[in-house]
């Protein structure tokens, strides 16, 4: 779990997975044709092996959290999907569009407290190095 979590509410989520759905629309990653219903059934984290990670994104990740907001359920913790984005799209290379995207789930994580975390953590590391210890 991460050093600080908040509970968003679900406006803020609702519009941040509006845009999401939007840009992933607006670079052509967005599927017109649904997944076979036995494809997403997740075994695995993030779906992989089982579809791509632009597919669990739009069949497993957006349709999850669509069906929170409308029954105002629970929302996790926290959310590292943007971290997962970024091994996808960066560290590993296959979307070169998709820079406004990560974004835009980097600040859906951020709706969770999680980026503050991962600030603090970098801020600890910097701090570490410039004093010696690393």
């Amino acid at each position: 779990m991460g050093w600080f979590t908040l509970r968003p509410d679900h406006a803020k989520v609702a519009s941040k997975i509006a845009e999401i759905e939007s840009e992933m629309k607006r670079i052509g990653i967005w599927q017109e044709q649904p997944l076979p219903h036995e494809q997403i059934e997740i075994k695995t984290a993030f779906g992989q092996g089982q579809m791509s990670f632009e597919q669990w994104l739009q069949f497993v990740f957006i349709t999850n959290v669509k069906q929170i907001i409308v029954t105002k359920g629970k929302f996790p913790t926290e959310s590292h999907v943007s971290e997962q984005a970024f091994r996808e799209w960066v560290a590993w290379g296959s979307e070169e569009n998709a820079k406004q995207l990560l974004d835009l789930l980097y600040q859906f994580d951020a709706l969770f407290g999680w980026a503050l975390w991962g600030l603090f953590q970098k801020l600890d590391e910097f701090i570490d190095h410039k004093l010696g210890k690393r």
